[in-house]
Parts: C-alpha cells; sequence; structure tokens
C-alpha cells in the first residue's frame, strides 16, 4: 500500500562512497550505514559503549565521552562500517593504502574530518537514491509554469 516510502529503507548491505576533499589526490572511503540498519555495528557499539551510553543518557557528554566514542569508532569503522577505500591515500612511502591500513588512516585524520565522515555514514540520507523531481516539478521550481 505504501511502496514509495518502503524504497526509502536503509538497508545494512547498502554501501556510499565518502570523498576527503582536503587531502591530496581525494581519497575515500566506502560504507555501510553506521545506523541501526548496520546490525553488527549497532551491536557492536551497544556492547562496547554502555559507558559511553550511560553518560549521554544522563547527560554528561564531555570531551572525554567524545573522545571515548571516537576511539570505539576507530576500531569499529574498519570492522563494521567500511568496506575498503574507493580512492586510496597514499601512505608516507607513496605507496596506495590497503585495507589493512584503514585504522591508521582513520587515527590520522584530523578529529573535524574524522567526525564529518562519521556523520556521512551515520546519515541514512547518505544512503538513498536521490529523489529525482518529475518534469512538472522540474518546470515550477524552473519558472516555466
Amino acid at each position: 500500500m505504501f511502496k514509495k516510502i518502503a524504497k526509502l529503507r536503509v538497508v545494512g548491505s547498502q554501501t556510499a562512497e565518502f570523498k576527503f576533499y582536503q587531502i591530496e589526490g581525494e581519497p575515500s572511503v566506502i560504507g555501510h550505514p553506521a545506523t541501526e540498519a548496520n546490525k553488527p555495528y549497532l551491536n557492536a557499539v551497544l556492547a562496547g559503549g554502555r559507558a559511553v551510553l550511560r553518560r549521554m543518557r544522563k547527560r554528561k557528554l564531555s570531551p572525554e565521552a567524545l573522545q571515548e566514542s571516537r576511539e570505539q569508532d576507530f576500531v569499529l569503522y574498519p570492522k563494521h562500517v567500511l568496506v575498503g577505500f574507493g580512492t586510496p591515500p597514499e601512505r608516507d612511502d607513496g605507496t596506495p593504502a590497503v585495507a589493512e591500513d584503514m585504522e591508521a588512516f582513520l587515527r590520522a585524520l584530523p578529529v573535524e574530518m574524522f567526525d564529518e565522515m562519521r556523520a556521512f555514514f551515520g546519515d541514512p540520507d547518505s544512503f538513498r537514491a536521490e529523489n529525482e523531481l518529475s518534469t512538472e516539478d522540474a518546470e515550477e521550481l524552473s519558472g516555466n509554469s
């Protein structure tokens, strides 16, 4: 009855690519949603982050709690979210990074870039096909109606 709405559902097997435009060569990572749709990730977060979750529930966010959450994701993202590099970054020796380098790459990122990437993979809209405008809607927006 609501097939159009059902198409918006995000599933854990979907992938999206995140580009680091600020880094030379624009490396990218490909990953699954870091949401409830990704059951292995969700279970790992719940199992390993009970203390962080308790503090968040009590509204006791602190720089330490945020760093603890990042530390958890440095480990969990390569295991449960990221499937590999789209465009690999260069290692210090000039060779392209490989999957085994993922955690080291994430830890090398400035905090803001890491958090931006986490926000991307944590946003279900990153995994939804863009809604195409109907011809009628496009004409209305362009002022041709």
